[in-house]
């Protein structure tokens, strides 16, 4: 009989974590990340700036500026769409997997709250008030519309491009 070496087994949370180092497609899109901001960076440092001409100086100086910052602020498309897909992706990925762990725990809260009941412990439906839960629910309701309205906004903002955001998310949902 042969002793293999016992390599100590890695938990499920950091092995399904993992999961995200193993990804090609996200590799893929952190390699054309960095090339475009690699190439971004050389082209803004190799670029020549207008020297004013005396006499007009504050005029030329806010045309440059203004030139410069309508050139030089907008990344390229590689960028844009690198960094866009791999938001899609982690975005998707810890929401995946947040949905997972919701359903876990509610159907754990529920099935304890029916065990706990069944038994004859809590008789949690004579003592609720309902019409203060009604509102309180509806209130919560109302204060996650207006945040998911919110996040969705910035998020908006934060992913330039719609279309790799989703391609992102699409291959987010199906790693996580």
């Amino acid at each position: 009989m042969s002793e293999s070496a016992s390599v100590p087994a890695t938990p499920r949370v950091v092995s399904s974590w993992l999961s995200l180092l193993r990804s090609k497609t996200l590799w893929l899109a952190t390699l054309v990340t960095a090339w475009g901001l690699a190439s971004w960076g050389y082209r803004e440092a190799g670029a020549e700036r207008p020297t004013p001409v005396a006499g007009v100086a504050s005029l030329n100086e806010q045309d440059s500026s203004r030139v410069a910052a309508s050139q030089g602020a907008q990344a390229p498309a590689t960028v844009r769409y690198g960094l866009s897909f791999i938001g899609g992706y982690i975005v998707m990925f810890v929401f995946r997997r947040a949905v997972r762990t919701a359903v876990v725990l509610a159907a754990t809260l529920l099935g304890g709250i029916f065990a706990l009941r069944a038994l004859g412990i809590v008789d949690l439906f004579a003592t609720v008030d309902w019409n203060a839960a009604e509102t309180q629910v509806r209130e919560g309701l109302d204060v996650a519309q207006r945040e998911s309205t919110r996040v969705r906004d910035w998020l908006t903002g934060l992913l330039p491009s719609g279309a790799a955001a989703v391609v992102g998310g699409f291959f987010g949902v199906r790693r996580g």
